[in-house]
This record gives C-alpha cells, structure tokens and sequence, in this order.
C-alpha cells in the first residue's frame, strides 16, 4: 500500500510540474516600457558607432559568457565580438 501511495503521489508531481504553461500576449502597457528602456540603449550604439570611437562603440555590450552575436548566420562570443569590431575600427 506504501508503493502505491508513493507511486501516486510521484506520478502526480511529475503530472503536475511537466505541464507547460502558455504566456499571455504582452499588454501595449509591457510593449511601451521596453520600448522605453531600449531606446536609449540603441541610441547610444548608434552614435558611438558612428563617432568612429572604438572604445565607446563597444561600451553598451558586456562581456558576460552568455553573450552571444548573430552576424550572417555566425555565432560570436564577446571576445570574437570585439575583435571583429576592431578590426573594422581599425579599417
């Protein structure tokens, strides 16, 4: 009677914990504050990067292992990142 009870009850977790739960649409309310929040974010990279500053161009990204860039279906890490972007600064 154990086994079953014990059976049931790891049963129902595993039931209950793998369900996947759809996430609602953002709001326009969600939609205004991230747009809020990346706007100056892209601002700043479009100047620097047009200032032909190296230094202040790479400024906004951070150098965190879960950085990642998509540049014409390659993958890069910060540091290919960074090196990619010197060398056309350095152009």
């Amino acid at each position: 009677m154990k086994k079953t009870i014990l059976l049931f009850t790891m049963l129902s977790a595993f039931t209950y914990s793998c369900q996947t739960k759809k996430d609602a649409p953002l709001s326009d309310h969600d939609k205004e504050l991230i747009k809020q929040e990346v706007a100056p974010l892209l601002k700043q990279i479009i100047e620097n990067s047009t200032s032909g500053n190296f230094k202040k161009a790479i400024e906004p990204y951070a150098d965190r292992p879960e950085f990642i860039t998509i540049n014409n279906g390659k993958v890069s890490d910060y540091k290919t990142f960074h090196e990619e972007v010197k060398t056309i600064f350095d152009m």
